[in-house]
């Protein structure tokens, strides 16, 4: 009986390869279309499309890495113990835009597709989308949306975060690294973690505490904000 080719080495192979090859083409062409994460994403599905290998296959291979994110998001708190006497000065104004911030994001997602005419369990797939993944899909269940919609859904905006927030912030002059921090970490999730971090040690810290704090506060006031929003849909 042969081998199939995706299976646990030939998916990791791949990714990797994929990876480094798309590494190496953003330093030769710097842009955001020539991301590492959006040009890994094409390769790969370019690949598996191309050659006709079910997903499910590749994913058995390729699993190892997705076992890496969890070290991956515990060492986001790397960058929080070595800027703990910033972020204690600063709590205040750290809880308080992370509060604000989820309010807004949580209100401002259900009145902008509700106000579209979107149906609502499509609103509800959508209300959650500024969280991390898993808090998000239990969101969306609670509330009578779509768990699957709101995984991508989710995935985008953490995506179009990582690739645009430093433009729309430089455009609009904030520097501050709290306030950059905040505005990541508050609407980009794990992926705006990420992108804090590569700004520098300060902003990564406080873009990964308000990723934390966003996500719990969210969990909190979401099915608080629904009794509310059962009465208008």
């Amino acid at each position: 009986m042969g081998i199939h080719p995706y299976t646990i080495g030939y998916g990791l192979i791949l990714t990797v390869s994929v990876y480094c090859i798309a590494v190496w083409v953003h330093g030769k062409i710097p842009s955001l279309l020539t991301s590492p994460m959006i040009l890994s994403i094409l390769m790969v599905g370019s690949v598996l499309i191309g050659f006709k290998f079910p997903y499910e296959d590749y994913y058995e291979g390729g699993k190892l890495i997705s076992w890496f994110l969890g070290p991956a998001v515990i060492s986001l708190a790397v960058p929080i113990k070595k800027n703990v006497a910033v972020l204690i000065k600063f709590k205040k104004a750290i809880f308080l835009g992370t509060f604000v911030g989820s309010l807004t994001a949580i209100l401002s997602n259900f009145w902008l597709f509700y106000a579209a005419g979107f149906p609502p369990s499509l609103v509800y797939s959508i209300v959650p989308k500024h969280v991390t993944t898993p808090i998000a899909m239990e969101l969306s269940k609670i509330m009578g949306g779509d768990p699957s919609i709101t995984v991508g859904i989710t995935f985008f905006t953490g995506i179009f975060g990582f690739l645009t927030v430093g433009y729309f912030l430089d455009r609009f002059s904030i520097k501050d690294p709290i306030s950059r921090g905040l505005v990541i970490g508050v609407s980009y999730h794990g992926l705006g973690a990420v992108r804090a971090m590569e700004e520098g040690e300060l902003t990564g810290a406080i873009g990964s505490i308000a990723f934390i704090i966003t996500g719990t506060i969210t969990s909190f006031i979401t099915p608080i904000l629904l009794i509310w929003f059962k009465t208008i849909l």
